[in-house]
């Protein structure tokens, strides 16, 4: 039966927001589609407590070729500028599963490997071998976790990535250097702040960029001027490489890692309006006060002598 119907068989491995939204596509175009992982376990187990989403609401949902799965369909009444928790995240991703990915399986691939009739077989962690035509793999950030190779060879209590710590209760009354300047460094600094640590922001640029407070209602003479809106923000080129990235793909190399560098590494507005500790981007100057409104907020800079 398994060979009888290699092919129209998919396996996904991964079950979370872009495994489950691809998977909703798929079983929408009829095909026997098996989701190998647990909605949302990443979210769940990864990100810190206290933490919340950058994106908007409207920016926010899963995929899906059928209506009323939307993030503001499970949440009516959530409006743009109210920041998303994490746990309201992850309980939507979970919902969403249930309603558009029922049956998704509580396991691990093990392996995957060429099979017969130009397909793959792909091992589960129960042991369970399964003959499948195609195989997706969506398995999420967590595998792809950086950390600078001057640093990669301390020992792990020493040096660590974020995604490693859900609790940073850990680090209560300690020194902890954060290093970056985008989201997920700066929302650590503040969480850090929170939960009694000294945090001292390292970072490579002397300006912090903040993303903007939005506004539900423009007039037509604030939309024309500011540009669309979009889950990366307003403007008309992040509309562009938000809304049309089979067109940006079409863009040289260098042109589309300046985009990514010039476009991800900004803060949400709802860390800039918090305390966010000490930020220290000399390593050895004063502290710098974290800015409390979207834009830009310019730190000072200093050499060792």
């Amino acid at each position: 039966m398994e060979h009888e119907r290699l092919g129209q068989r998919r396996r996904h491995r991964g079950a979370g927001p872009y495994g489950l939204s691809t998977a909703a596509y798929l079983q929408n175009l009829g095909l026997d589609v098996r989701v190998i992982g647990e909605p949302m376990r990443f979210w769940d187990a990864n990100m810190p407590l206290g933490m919340y989403l950058k994106s908007e609401p409207f920016a926010s949902d899963l995929g899906a070729p059928q209506a009323g799965l939307r993030f503001t369909d499970r949440h009516p009444g959530w409006r743009i500028g109210q920041p998303i928790p994490l746990e309201t995240f992850v309980e939507y991703g979970r919902w969403f599963a249930a309603e558009a990915v029922p049956g998704t399986e509580d396991a691990q691939v093990v392996n995957v490997e060429q099979g017969i009739a130009g397909g793959y077989l792909v091992t589960l962690s129960s042991g369970e071998a399964i003959a499948a035509r195609a195989v997706v793999v969506a398995v999420g950030v967590g595998p792809f976790a950086h950390i600078p190779e001057q640093l990669a060879g301390m020992p792990s209590w020493l040096v660590s990535h974020s995604s490693a710590h859900s609790d940073l209760g850990l680090f209560t009354g300690k020194e902890v250097a954060v290093v970056g300047a985008g989201q997920s460094a700066l929302e650590t600094a503040v969480l850090l702040a929170d939960a009694g640590a000294r945090p001292h922001l390292i970072a490579r640029r002397r300006v912090l960029d903040w993303n903007t407070v939005p506004e539900e209602h423009r007039s037509p003479r604030d939309l024309l001027r500011e540009g669309p809106r979009s889950g990366l923000g307003t403007g008309y080129r992040t509309w562009l490489w938000a809304e049309r990235p089979g067109i940006v793909r079409y863009l040289p190399e260098r042109t589309r890692r300046r985009i990514v560098r010039e476009t991800l590494p900004a803060g949400g507005r709802l860390v800039a309006a918090r305390p966010a500790g000490r930020a220290d981007p000399g390593l050895d100057g004063p502290h710098a006060r974290q800015g409390r409104r979207a834009g830009r907020r310019r730190l000072p800079h200093h050499h060792r002598p």
